[in-house]
């Protein structure tokens, strides 16, 4: 009467290390850091994945609707227009002062010229 229970404990702990081993077998490393190039008005900014994915390990909270994955990156490599970013777009879809700072902390991605 003992041993289905044994053999039910052994089951049941078997699932769980097989679960968790898969669960975290398709995780991908996280991007390296992007570095958007000055433009006329703005110094260079980083953008970090290491920061974000902290925030919300879940990348398609970003890919591919509001960032497309593909060679060359978003605006295949061009500035991001800012009155997209402060129409909602790209950057602007969360940095909108609900769900992070607002777009218009220009410092907290674009430090001073030195």
């Amino acid at each position: 009467m003992h041993s289905w229970r044994l053999w039910t404990l052994a089951a049941v702990a078997g699932f769980a290390v097989f679960f968790s081993t898969v669960a975290g077998y398709g995780q991908m490393p996280v991007p390296p850091d992007i570095t958007f190039k000055q433009t006329k008005d703005f110094t260079p900014t980083v953008f970090s994945h290491k920061i974000h994915a902290a925030k919300n390990p879940d990348c398609t909270a970003c890919h591919p609707q509001i960032f497309p994955m593909k060679a060359g990156g978003t605006l295949e490599g061009k500035p991001i227009p800012l009155a997209d970013m402060m129409a909602g777009k790209y950057c602007g879809t969360c940095h909108n002062g609900q769900k992070a700072f607002l777009m218009t902390d220009c410092v907290k991605c674009h430090p001073p010229k030195k």
